[in-house]
């Protein structure tokens, strides 16, 4: 029967409310209603554009210290009450002199050391970095912490500065611009989440690929030599590089670079030759044909909604605002390049506090036997928790929301490895990545890993939804157990939700792997298909056990890739795209015959579900996979792809039922074959499945708004409905007048008795706004727009977009 798919009504009668809305489609399927909840309204003390050093702390000017003798005591900062005159002993003003301190700077004339605690006020927020002077000891942390008593809003580090209405000027039709002393690490709103830095080309520029930000080396650039190793230093540009009138490409612009399917360059272009940019520096790796660049860095490059640009000499901030002009949005520009700073510190807990707007959530390198515990971190620039070089460093039971590249970082270039890192029970949502849907909206930059845990590292219990690249990444002797990875590989990919590499001893067991989604985008066309994998043994692994993972909706389940001696036993692998297990021998440094061998698979459930799947591939450069391994009890799920084996060696690809797998004879395939192994098409029961799609969809919106219309009851003074670009690409954006409103959709079809997932992207205008989902009827005929749901959709939006769903 036909039907309207979304029905707003908005309690509201105030003339120019606002609500941006992103309708999506229907999905038939379980589940409950869900919504991710927006992050607290900041409202920081900061007016000036730009940060303060802070106030003079004494009547004298001078930054009085804590009396001797304070120490294993407690000290207070309160950003609301304190005054850095004070004692800092109490956390309420007693008399002169006594109470606690206003700045975290005066933490740094203190004689806090190991025993002591440092309470921050509730409410307090700061636009400083918190540092302490001194280490704890073993036993004998230092511990930095809210309130005693329950907290209603935590401290909070804030390091954005407002940007006001009133600092913006006109620079050229949506563009505005505003001065700013401190160069910005990004721009956030509350509509807007994350502006982006000026680019080109802007998304859509490629018939062909609509959601492409990339353009197209069109040659193969020249290579030289660095230290003995093959780089290049210049792009090759093609036809796909057109400039609008008037734009240049001068030395200074910058451009990011996919060389390779699981890395990106970040390069400065030099000097410009016809089609070739020479650049200041050479990449790490020679640059191939049909790989993807975009340019960034340069004011013409501000041309679409939501861009922004930043000119150091003249200090000043180039906007282009979505309507035109410039509109109360709370525009933020993150200025504090750390949040916490606990570099080169030991045995120090940090917990209770919320970090948002800063370069880097908490910076731990080198540090021993450091903690951040129960914090929030969001709308960070670029590293969440920063623990490259550390020992023991734990991170747990934090959030981590809307992280620039890694959230949790136990690895950099010319800093080393994190060991002994424990990263326990985090919830981590959008790191290295922004979507709005499926649909990345961010531009593509470098990520290694949601959690990279270094070496000797505990992975427990985490939830990682969506990262740029890798979900958890652990090197020799590390424990990888209980966490869900969900919607790894969306900027690079050879990638995987859990991936180990030229490591030994390391337990994978007990994760959910789910969406690993690859990226194609960027790469030459022979190679544009996805490389995103579950569980991922890269490159001479040994002794690693993966066992009891459920893993679906990936490349490959379980790769062993040039790795032996492993274990993978009891895992649940289903429904992934090429094979539920691959072993793959490409390399023989070790063995002439191929280094994969004497690898155990046993006691899996192996479900292939997708057309041309395979269970198990064997695969292999050389003429025999017979030392792989041993294969035993695992189970074949093969009614829907009988393909139960699939092996590839020099001499071609052969494909094998379960029957043939277990007993043809063949001497280039392992001994032991399933000898007690079994197949679910030996039952000789029926199977079936959902076909077609099961999406119900509606206008996309990206070419018109045909079919979408809006109503009210009678006339409304002030009503809007424009359909207009967004974060996603383009929206609708409706404000409901002087009276109660409603956006209607096109009609569709759905079916009584059956369940179906309302899903809707949407903004608005205002925290807290309740807006009703309505599915029923479309009216004509005897039919009265009567409602089809059996249950009432209502959610609370605010400014931040997100995804909401309904089961009905």
């Amino acid at each position: 029967m036909p039907a309207e798919f979304l029905h707003f009504r908005t309690p509201f009668t105030v003339k120019g409310f606002l609500l941006t809305a992103l309708l999506a489609g229907l999905t038939a399927c379980g589940g409950g209603s869900t919504s991710e909840d927006p992050p607290a309204k900041a409202d920081p003390a900061v007016t000036a554009l730009g940060l303060s050093a802070g106030a003079a702390f004494g009547n004298d000017g001078r930054l009085a210290a804590a009396p001797a003798g304070a120490s294993a005591g407690t000290f207070y900062v309160d950003s609301r009450v304190g005054n850095d005159a004070h004692d800092g002993l109490s956390d309420t003003v007693l008399g002169t002199g006594q109470g606690p301190w206003r700045t975290l700077a005066r933490v740094m004339q203190s004689a806090i050391g190991p025993g002591d605690t440092l309470r921050l006020g509730c409410g307090s927020e700061w636009n400083e970095t918190l540092r302490l002077p001194a280490s704890g000891s073993p036993g004998q942390p230092i511990t930095v912490t809210g309130p005693a008593a329950a907290c209603a809003t935590r401290p909070v580090i804030d390091g954005s500065v407002l940007l006001p209405n009133s600092a913006w000027t006109a620079h050229r039709g949506s563009i505005f611009k505003a001065r700013l002393t401190a160069p910005p690490l990004q721009l956030t709103s509350g509509e807007r989440t994350n502006w982006t830095e000026a680019h080109h080309p802007n998304r859509g520029h490629l018939a062909a690929a609509p959601d492409s930000p990339y353009l197209t080396a069109a040659a193969d650039s020249a290579v030289g030599l660095v230290d003995g190793r093959p780089v290049s230093n210049t792009i090759v540009t093609g036809s796909d590089l057109v400039l609008p009138p008037g734009a240049s490409i001068t030395p200074g612009t910058k451009a990011r670079v996919r060389i390779y399917s699981w890395t990106m360059e970040e390069v400065a272009v030099s000097a410009v030759n016809g089609p070739v940019l020479t650049l200041a520096a050479p990449m790490n790796f020679p640059l191939g044909a049909g790989w993807g660049y975009y340019l960034y860095g340069q004011l013409w490059m501000v041309d679409s909604a939501g861009e922004w640009f930043y000119d150091p000499a003249t200090q000043q901030l180039y906007a282009n605002f979505p309507e035109g002009s410039v509109r109360s949005r709370e525009l933020r520009a993150t200025v504090l390049p750390v949040g916490i700073d606990l570099k080169g510190l030991s045995n120090v807990v940090v917990e209770g506090l919320a970090v948002r707007r800063v370069g880097v959530g908490a910076d731990l390198r080198s540090s021993s036997a450091a903690v951040t515990r129960d914090i929030s971190f969001t709308d960070i620039a670029d590293i969440g928790v920063d623990a490259t070089g550390s020992v023991a460093a734990v991170i747990e039971t934090s959030t981590f929301t809307r992280i620039g590249t890694d959230a949790i970082s136990g690895w950099r270039a010319n800093v080393g490895l994190s060991t002994g890192m424990v990263a326990r029970n985090n919830v981590i949502l959008n790191s290295g990545v922004l979507l709005l849907g499926e649909r990345v909206v961010s531009q593509p930059r470098l990520s290694y890993a949601a959690i990279y845990g270094g070496r000797n590292a505990t992975v427990t219990g985490n939830s990682i939804t969506n990262s740029g690249y890798i979900g958890i990444l652990v090197l020799a002797n590390s424990v990888v157990e209980r966490n869900d990875v969900y919607g790894a590989c969306s900027v690079l990919d050879d990638c995987a939700g859990i991936y180990t590499q030229s490591s030994s001893g390391t337990v994978i067991r007990g994760n959910t792997v789910r969406h690993a989604r690859g990226a194609p985008l960027g790469k030459p066309a022979a190679q544009a298909f996805t490389l995103a994998h579950g569980i991922y043994l890269d490159e001479f692994v040994s002794a690693a056990l993966v066992e009891d993972n459920t893993v679906f909706d990936t490349d490959n389940g379980v790769l062993l890739h040039v790795s032996s001696h492993n274990t993978v036993r009891g895992n649940r692998l289903y429904g992934n795209r090429r094979s539920q297990i691959w072993l793959q021998a490409r390399g023989n440094e070790a063995l002439g015959s191929g280094d994969l061998v004497d690898n155990s698979v046993v006691d899996n459930q192996i479900a292939p579900l997708v057309p041309g799947a395979a269970g198990i591939v064997l695969e292999t450069g050389h003429t025999s996979t017979a030392a792989f391994g041993t294969f035993d009890r695992n189970r074949y799920f093969d009614g829907l792809a009988p393909i139960a084996v699939r092996v590839s060696t020099a001499s071609g690809v052969r494909d094998f039922t379960f029957a043939q797998w277990q007993h043809g004879p063949e001497g280039n395939l392992p001994l032991g074959r399933d000898a007690q192994g079994t197949a679910t098409s030996a039952a000789h029961y029926t199977t079936f499945r959902v076909t077609g799609e099961n999406t119900l969809p509606n206008s996309s919106l990206l070419a018109n708004a045909v079919g979408w219309s809006s109503w009210t009851p009678g006339p409304s003074s002030g009503e809007q409905f424009v359909r207009e670009a967004c974060p996603a690409g383009m929206c609708l954006r409706y404000a409901a007048g002087s009276t109660l409103g409603a956006v209607l959709s096109p009609n569709f079809s759905i079916v009584r008795g059956q369940w179906y997932r309302l899903t809707v992207d949407l903004a608005a205008g205002q925290d807290g706004q309740q807006v009703g989902l309505v599915v029923r009827r479309g009216g004509g005929g005897t039919n009265g727009f009567e409602g089809l749901s059996d249950r009432g959709f209502t959610v609370t939006a605010g400014r931040n977009w997100q995804r909401y769903s309904q089961v009905f």
